[in-house]
């Protein structure tokens, strides 16, 4: 029993209305109510009801991405819609190394934000281009944030040379439903030849090869 009086599942639903900070000052109460909190079970049902209280009272919440190209500011807006939050928005943490810039947002899934930097020095004069990127998840909710290892490519993966090659990168966030696990896509374009890989739980896997003539 998570209390002396009521029922664990009257009690979960309880504080699966409750707000996160609420929620975050409660894991402290014992030992099963911590549990309970970080179940992912409870977060899944907490987000699900956050949101559709949002959406009947048309609550919307919104980042404001800001990076610079050749010294000219840009900004974009991202609405409820598509990130799903539930709660407060605050500014992302120093989640990447201090010569990062710009930070990007990948996407958001489950109140779980994906986000990507680059360091423009490694890129250009770093031994490795794919280590000047960082990827990073960040929860704006409960202000938790990690940044992911960096996954080097297969040992057999053999690089053409700079001077006919081009490389181009893309990135993907979200879940499986099957596992509730949320997953990143990370995808690299060299021109002349084409490779895809992905990452998957901190590996990598080649999934397809074309050399195009």
């Amino acid at each position: 029993m998570l209390s002396r009086h009521l029922p664990e599942d009257v009690v979960t639903e309880i504080l699966s209305t409750l707000p996160v900070k609420s929620l975050m000052r409660f894991k402290s109460v014992s030992k099963a109510w911590y549990a309970l909190i970080r179940n992912p079970h409870f977060i899944t049902k907490h987000h699900t009801f956050a949101i559709s209280d949002h959406n009947r009272n048309h609550c919307r919440r919104v980042i404001l991405e800001r990076y610079r190209a050749i010294d000219t500011p840009r900004f974009s807006m991202h609405s409820n819609d598509t990130l799903e939050f539930s709660g407060d928005i605050h500014l992302i943490p120093q989640l990447f190394s201090e010569d990062i810039t710009p930070v990007l947002f990948i996407g958001s899934c489950n109140g779980i934000v994906c986000a990507v930097g680059i360091s423009a020095e490694r890129f250009h004069f770093g031994p490795d281009p794919d280590r000047a990127w960082e990827i990073g998840l960040w929860n704006p909710a409960t202000r938790e944030s990690k940044r992911l290892p960096f996954v080097p490519r297969p040992p057999d993966f053999v690089p053409l040379p700079l001077d006919i090659c081009f490389t181009t990168y893309d990135f993907g966030f979200g879940i499986d439903l099957n596992t509730n696990d949320f997953k990143v896509v990370k995808i690299t374009c060299f021109y002349s030849p084409w490779h895809y890989q992905v990452e998957i739980r901190n590996a990598w896997y080649c999934l397809i090869q074309e050399h195009k003539n």
